[in-house]
């Protein structure tokens, strides 16, 4: 006969009966991942940039699916994910140097870590670009849920015509 199960993996997401928070039912099975990892490095004497760039080829990576995939997290958990990279870099609750601060270009005295919010927001949009044809000269469809993801980035209507649909998530639009 058929078995049925609480939990189900496919692709590396985990799908339940229950998928009302579905991003962070995933991201919370990552966690603990990425704290084992943060341990292990921790052994190690590293620099601010090593540290950044441990979370950002090593940690943020296990990650990317899951925001490309699932829809956005919630700011609770952004923060939440946030923290846990901070941590690691200061070895301390407390920062250093302003979040801001360390997040902009190095031409800018800043070290480039990753802004986790406009990051989350990047993965989603970068898509685009690549559902759009110049061969069918066809408009890129795009779901209604990230209209305000698209309309805070500047895209030129002639270079990337849209055409926003409905997409209905697990019984949600």
């Amino acid at each position: 006969g058929i078995e049925y199960v609480d939990e189900l993996k496919i692709l590396g997401i985990f799908f339940n009966k229950n998928n009302n928070n579905i991003t962070k039912t995933n991201i919370d099975k990552k966690i603990p991942v990425i704290e084992k990892e943060i341990n292990q490095w921790n052994r190690r004497h590293l620099s601010l940039i090593g540290k950044i760039t441990v979370v950002k080829a090593l940690l943020l990576s296990k990650l990317v699916h899951i925001f490309i995939a699932l829809p956005n997290p919630n700011t609770k958990l952004i923060k939440q994910i946030d923290t846990i990279f901070h941590k690691f870099i200061w070895k301390s609750n407390t920062d250093r140097i302003k979040r801001s601060k360390l997040a902009q270009d190095k031409s800018q005295d800043g070290l480039n870590m990753i802004h986790l919010h406009s990051f989350i927001k990047s993965m989603k949009i970068s898509w685009i670009g690549r559902l759009y044809s110049q061969v069918s000269n066809t408009p890129a469809v795009a779901p209604k849920s990230l209209h305000g993801e698209i309309s805070e980035c500047t895209v030129r209507r002639n270079l990337f015509p849209l055409k926003m649909i409905s997409v209905t998530f697990f019984g949600k639009t």
